[in-house]
């Protein structure tokens, strides 16, 4: 993995995921340095739904509360913020930060569009090792470009 490029690694992470996940979407983003918003850098996607490939409810509220998460039904779900309307095709979703240890740096989503509750906390496990993974790569690039 150290001969490889950052983008590379990333993709191969998401890669993984999916060999192992039930997932219709799964997205790894990551914030931009100079607007500080976050970017999506790598994107699956197995069908279509809504405006963005994930839910941006789902993400801002992992990335409001740097603590990964679980939800059964994103389309029912009132308690997160923003529009709903823009997650009604989104039933399961998981989303876990990337956080090297400073602050948040990025976020695996993962979600079906097509099943409600259907992560387990394995799932989430899972996704939580590959964010770690992800984390120590991007770290390390941006050490090695100073």
């Amino acid at each position: 993995m150290n001969e490889l490029p950052v983008d590379r690694v990333l993709e191969e992470l998401v890669v993984l995921a999916v060999q192992v996940l039930e997932v219709d979407r799964i997205v790894l983003l990551t914030q931009d340095a100079a607007t500080l918003e976050m970017r999506p850098r790598v994107i699956k996607t197995f069908a279509a739904a809504g405006q963005y490939p994930y839910s941006t409810r789902v993400v801002d509220w992992v990335i409001e509360h740097g603590s990964p998460t679980s939800f059964a039904d994103v389309s029912r779900d009132r308690s997160l913020s923003g529009d709903p309307d823009s997650d009604v095709d989104v039933k399961g979703a998981m989303c876990v930060p990337i956080n090297p240890g400073s602050a948040t740096i990025g976020v695996i989503y993962a979600d079906s569009v097509s099943r409600p509750d259907c992560f387990r906390p394995d799932d989430l496990a899972l996704l939580r090792a590959l964010a770690n993974l992800a984390a120590v790569v991007i770290a390390k690039s941006a050490v090695h470009a100073v």
